[in-house]
């Protein structure tokens, strides 16, 4: 009797490990990177096995267990039905205070819902260590302008050349810029690791020493170069150089003008055209009133005028392009539909006619200049083609509508036949 209880014990061990050997494992396999850097983020792929004799389960969440805390809940909310697989990803940034080198060990910590026992559950992987080094690139940043000497709101071009080697990770290096403490380039992202830039700015209005500042920033630090430009009136007026800018401005538009001038008697010109023409006109008038009080805004408002007629002469050779499409795109497809019909001349003819017009039409970006001219001729040689493809339409109906009265005659011919016929034999019948 005394043997009892150690024997209850015995049998009810036995059973307990009866049912762990008998419950189906879930795998767990935690894959990291052999290296990962302070500072940088890891990428982890958790792979979860379901085997064939398990039963329906629901990953409800994951996360990583790291000697720096856990991370954030990674929800999934995905059903594994017995023999199937899931691999998930899950990122983490490796903190900068993180001992380096140094071996980390991770773990992978998944939440599921056991259908059959109808209760969550959570597993750990087992873990694995990775090894965490500190990143130590090699950065070069330089920065520069055309010219330091400036008058007020004078454009003038900054330049900035950087190169950084032994950059781990695939993120994106920032680049800020400020004058003076004012930011003028914002956390912009650069997608190489070696690139020379250059950026259009313009003069402060007001004078003085202005410090411009590049700041470098490459994840586990960051790289500041700057230089000066002096603003000053002193520097006196670029005449000869603001002239001839109001000159170009001058010439573009004068082009543009007399462009639509031709273009709105053949076509119809988008209203962006005319448009960018007063801006540019207004523009042009402001620049030569600041050419004349020797203000260096001059060169702004000139290249703004010039920029606005280019828009002008864009439009309206888009909208000659345009027009000839249409026009070629109709003719094509009656073509197509009659082509049955045509002789091999005819054929000959049209098609001849539908390249030299789309020829043209390629041309006129090409020679704006003479955008009218191939316009005409494109629509000339269109018409052409129309008018030979109408003509044979028009032969063919009237040889169809010929044709058909040929039949109608010939059957009321042979209808009245017929009818003389019956006649004739009625009239021997009766006198016999």
């Amino acid at each position: 009797m005394r043997h009892y209880p150690s024997i209850l014990l015995t049998i009810l061990l036995m059973m307990t490990y009866g049912q762990v050997l008998a419950a189906p494992q879930i795998e767990i396999k935690l894959v990291l990177p052999e290296t990962v850097y302070v500072g940088f983020e890891l990428d982890a792929v958790v792979k979860i096995s379901n085997p064939p004799e398990g039963g329906l389960i629901k990953i409800l969440w994951i996360r990583l267990r790291t000697p720096w805390g856990s991370t954030p809940l990674e929800e999934v909310g995905l059903e594994m039905p017995p023999g199937t697989n899931l691999s998930q990803k899950i990122s983490l940034r490796i903190p900068l205070g993180a001992k380096a080198p140094a071996f980390a060990n991770l773990k992978a910590i998944i939440r599921i819902y056991d259908f059959e026992e109808a209760k969550q559950i959570t597993i750990e992987s087992e873990g694995v260590n990775v090894l965490v080094e500190k990143a130590s690139p090699q950065v070069i940043l330089e920065v520069n302008t055309d010219r330091q000497n400036l008058t007020p709101e004078e454009p003038f071009e900054l330049l900035v050349s950087y190169s950084i080697a032994d950059y781990p990770g695939e993120e994106s290096p920032t680049l800020d810029v400020f004058m003076n403490d004012t930011i003028i380039v914002k956390n912009l992202s650069l997608s190489q690791l070696s690139d020379d830039l250059s950026f259009n700015l313009t003069a402060p209005n007001e004078e003085g020493l202005y410090e411009i500042e590049a700041v470098l920033n490459y994840i586990v630090g960051e790289e500041r170069r700057y230089t000066t430009i002096y603003v000053s009136r002193k520097f006196g007026f670029r005449e000869e150089e603001a002239w001839n800018q109001i000159l170009l401005a001058n010439q573009s538009l004068e082009f543009a003008n007399a462009l639509y001038n031709a273009a709105k008697d053949q076509i119809e010109v988008p209203e962006k055209a005319p448009l960018s023409i007063q801006f540019a006109e207004i523009r042009i008038s402001q620049a030569i009133e600041a050419f004349q009080e020797a203000n260096n805004s001059v060169f702004h408002l000139a290249r703004e005028s010039y920029n606005a007629s280019v828009v002008a002469i864009e439009v309206i050779l888009q909208a000659y392009q345009d027009e000839i499409s249409i026009l070629l795109e109709n003719l094509n497809q009656t073509f197509k539909e009659h082509i049955t019909i045509l002789t091999k001349y005819e054929i000959e003819n049209i098609t001849s006619a539908l390249q030299f017009a789309a020829e043209l039409k390629d041309k006129i970006p090409q020679e704006p200049e003479n955008a009218a001219t191939l316009f005409e001729t494109a629509v000339s040689e269109i018409s052409k083609a129309n008018l030979t493809l109408n003509n044979a339409i028009s032969k063919y109906r009237t040889k169809i509508k010929i044709l058909s009265l040929l039949v109608l005659t010939t059957i009321t011919i042979s209808f009245f036949g017929v009818i003389l016929m019956s006649r004739s034999l009625f009239r021997k019948i009766a006198s016999s």
